[in-house]
């Protein structure tokens, strides 16, 4: 992925304390997309997934005119007691 860039893009990798962190592209509101990004979290992959209120949102970081990259870090950590953690980006049409 390049620093300004789309390339790879989305990316799932675990941050050094066991937390999910995606990162994405999106179209900034001002293009009127038309759609709507939620990144959701789950301890189950067939469970619920939902959005974390409590996660991390990074500043976007503007591409272009049009798009610009998010991240979002999951607040809840994998541990011994929950090994796993889940994420999916819910893109939606409004």
């Amino acid at each position: 992925m390049s620093a300004n860039g789309a390339g790879g893009l989305p990316l799932v990798v675990l941050d050094a304390e066991g937390r999910l962190t995606v990162t994405f592209v999106r179209r900034k509101v001002s293009t009127l997309p038309g759609v709507s990004y939620q990144v959701q979290f789950s301890n189950d992959v067939d469970g619920s997934f939902v959005e974390n209120p409590s996660a991390i949102t990074s500043t976007p970081v503007s591409i272009d005119a049009i798009w610009e990259r998010v991240t979002v870090t999951d607040s809840v950590a994998a541990s011994d007691s929950n090994p796993k953690r889940f994420t999916r980006l819910q893109v939606a049409e409004l």
